[in-house]
């Protein structure tokens, strides 16, 4: 009996032990420019939607589509590009409020050296690059897979110089955190904390009865 209850505690440890498989996923929707994702909402058109509740957008440049200069416009209005002539300076970074499992973009003009870092905290989920994309534009729609979450988006020109821009970008999308059902009473850590001090009491009890 003692063996039996080591081997089950034993089976315990080792699934607390287990580093989940990172599970981001993608889909492409090609020649659109808006999400058809259910329960996503446009927080950032660069025209008339801004809602700071769900995501804030830095860096990159915004500009109109008839403003002449580097970058193709996107979708109708505004739309903003990172540009590799100044490096780092300027990425376009996407920080969402709270974490959530979708975030999606209208991606236009891809090219080769766009790339895009998804991030849970300081985990990088997953890189991609204009090659990832099927179509000009493309809606890009990014999945967090089961125990992931988004936080934030890293956009960036790969070459430096004029042959580096852009990577240009619009009508932001994601599934607001509150919209997200919370965890299921039990799941996770506690639930495993609760089964083991279950799988305890019973065998305290059959050693009683032996």
């Amino acid at each position: 009996m003692k063996s039996k209850l080591s081997v089950a505690l034993a089976a315990g440890a080792c699934v607390l032990g287990v580093s989940p498989a990172i599970a981001l996923s993608v889909t492409n929707n090609p020649g659109t420019t808006v999400t058809s994702v259910p329960g996503a909402v446009v927080f950032d058109d660069f025209d008339s939607v801004v809602d700071t509740t769900i995501g804030t957008i830095t860096g990159g440049v915004v500009k109109g589509p008839a403003s002449g200069g580097p970058g193709s416009p996107v979708a109708t209005g505004n739309f903003i590009y990172a540009d590799g002539a100044l490096g780092a300076a300027l990425n376009v970074t996407v920080t969402m409020t709270e974490p959530v499992s979708y975030v999606g973009f209208a991606w236009g003009t891809p090219d080769f050296f766009n790339e895009l870092d998804v991030y849970d905290g300081s985990t990088l989920l997953g890189s991609f690059t204009g090659l990832d994309a099927l179509g000009n534009p493309d809606y890009f729609d990014i999945h967090a897979g089961p125990g992931e979450a988004i936080t934030q988006l890293v956009m960036s020109s790969t070459f430096a110089g004029p042959s580096g821009c852009c990577f240009e970008t619009d009508n932001y999308s994601a599934i607001p955190a509150s919209a997200v059902p919370g965890p299921i009473a039990g799941a996770g850590l506690p639930g495993l904390i609760f089964a083991g001090g279950g799988l305890l009491g019973w065998w305290r009890r059959r050693q009683k009865i032996a």
